[in-house]
């Protein structure tokens, strides 16, 4: 009697930002992230392989593994990849490769189910193969090729990704990755089960050396992750990922509650599917136009940030819309600031807020057909909720243009946010008032 274990890690597409990276389903319920980098000019690309049917040659890894105990052994007769021939022996080839402009810092993470470890690394019924003999132009001549001793592995702790406990290691790259260069394959190659696991008919469960194994063997996940940081900000790897994690640049637990940052797509596609993102570092930078549908939340606090530029939880610079019932909040800085000459932010629903000023437009166009607004009061009122650069206000560089939404405390229509009697509420549109329980007044721009 077969029952499928699942190893899952989905697809990996980056684009070069200042916090960049790509989201992947580890399960049918959750995004993670994948890809994570921090610095000017840096960008990876997770790259997962298998073997093809007939061995031939290296594939697109797939999901949908069929995992059972394998049948001869992983240290034993390999081929032209150094990779074991071993029936039920399931690949899972890592690299990463430096697509950016800039020489990388490279380490790869990788999550295994604490419940199929005996303990961390030990024989429990998953093993992964360690020996790591693979050779990427499939001349292996047979002689042992260890893990190489650039690469160092470390086990960071026992975290619950999703309810589940996972023993989770880092492998981390000491040498800089240049840019346009791809690395050796991380040192785990593959998962199997061990020989020893069996199908107990009476009990309906798996067994390991006759005790019952604890865990859903019919969906077993085994995320990656890799992250990059730039090479030339640190002389070693390890002093780098040390004051990344530090400064909240990089997580170390990089499977937390919360979705840390990643590209625009990527996010858009996680908002849109119902998954949280937690911004971490700098503001995510929306470069390319790109639609928005906030069916969940993006979350930053960047009371920290030293200027506008990294202030904001989202800073647009190309032609961009948002709409949808979840939020964007910045506990600390600005939700959004619009800055580019062809930037333009169309916001048609969802939920904003930001300290002092919740979009702030240093040069571009603002519209705004729904949605609802705060702004926490940080020393100045609400008068800057909706604000733009003096200077470039003045010189029609910086506009706003109001057809819809509803504002807390501020009125659209008569603020002071560039001057006295400041009006942003398009032509044909007008404002209600509405006061509340709490003494707010909610200012509700509608057609005339």
């Amino acid at each position: 009697m077969k029952k499928k274990i699942m190893i899952g890690v989905s697809y990996a597409a980056v684009a070069a930002l200042a916090v960049g990276g790509t989201m992947a389903y580890f399960t049918s319920t959750k995004d993670a992230v994948n890809v994570m980098t921090f610095g000017e000019g840096i960008s990876i690309e997770l790259i997962e392989q298998q073997r093809s049917e007939d061995g031939s040659e290296l594939v697109d890894f797939k999901q949908g593994k069929e995992l059972l105990p394998i049948v001869g052994s992983a240290q034993g007769d390999k081929d032209q990849w150094g990779m074991p021939v071993a029936k039920n022996y399931v690949d899972k080839i890592v690299t990463v490769e430096n697509t950016g402009n800039e020489a990388a810092y490279v380490r790869v993470i990788v999550g295994v189910p604490a419940a199929l470890e005996s303990t961390k690394g030990s024989d429990g019924p998953l093993h992964w193969n360690l020996g790591n003999n693979f050779t990427a132009d499939g001349d292996f001549d047979g002689t042992e090729n260890p893990a190489s001793d650039d690469i160092k592995m470390t086990y960071i702790e026992n975290q619950t990704i999703d309810g589940i406990a996972y023993n989770v290691y880092t492998f981390t790259y000491n040498t800089a990755l240049a840019a346009g260069e791809t690395t050796e394959a991380a040192p785990f190659t593959g998962f199997y089960l061990n020989s020893a696991v069996d199908y107990d008919a009476d009990k309906e469960c798996y067994t390991f050396n006759g005790e019952e194994i604890d865990y859903d063997l019919s969906d077993v996940i085994i995320p990656v992750q890799a992250q990059a940081i730039l090479a030339e900000d640190w002389e070693t790897a390890a002093e780098g990922f040390a004051a990344a994690e530090a400064n909240n640049q990089l997580p170390a637990n990089p499977w937390t509650d919360a979705d840390f940052a990643t590209d625009a797509e990527a996010m858009a596609e996680s908002l849109a599917a119902g998954s949280d993102v937690t911004l971490a570092g700098k503001s995510m930078i929306l470069d390319e136009d790109i639609a928005i549908t906030l069916n969940s939340n993006v979350t930053a606090d960047r009371s920290d940030a030293s200027g506008a530029e990294t202030y904001s939880a989202l800073t647009v610079a190309a032609n961009v819309t948002m709409d949808g019932t979840g939020s964007v909040e910045n506990e600390g800085g600005y939700a959004i600031t619009v800055k580019g000459d062809e930037a333009s932010l169309t916001i048609n629903g969802g939920n904003y807020k930001g300290n002092t000023t919740v979009v702030n437009v240093v040069k571009g166009s603002l519209t705004i057909n729904g949605g609802f607004f705060e702004a926490v009061d940080a020393g100045y009122g609400t008068t800057y909720l909706i604000n733009c650069i003096d200077a470039n206000y003045k010189a029609g560089t910086a506009s706003v243009s109001i057809t819809g939404g509803t504002f807390v405390n501020w009125n659209p229509a008569d603020n002071a946010a560039e001057g006295a009697g400041t009006d942003f509420v398009a032509a044909g549109c007008t404002v209600v008032e509405k006061p509340q329980e709490n003494g707010d007044i909610w200012y509700t721009v509608v057609a005339e």
